[in-house]
């Protein structure tokens, strides 16, 4: 069987909202989410340590890469 891998990023503003939609995953339908987060966004704001620490706590099938560089949306993929 094939393993399916969700790939998600997202900007500092958005974090608290990225906890709302992975509350809404199916979880019976991936094996993992990846979040693939900048240590400092393209606009050189930093990402909330505490809310990412929330976020990883909500199911233990999510998975947080901390990446050096922000690349923009392909960040998701890039890593």
């Amino acid at each position: 069987t094939r393993k399916i891998v969700a790939t998600v990023t997202t900007i500092p503003q958005r974090l608290l909202r990225l906890a709302w939609v992975l509350r809404t995953v199916d979880w019976d339908l991936v094996d993992e989410v990846h979040i693939n987060i900048p240590m400092v966004s393209l606009r050189g704001l930093a990402y909330d340590e505490a809310h990412i620490a929330q976020i990883h706590q909500l199911h233990e099938k999510i998975r947080i890469f901390r990446i050096d560089e922000d690349f923009g949306p392909i960040t998701k993929i890039l890593p």
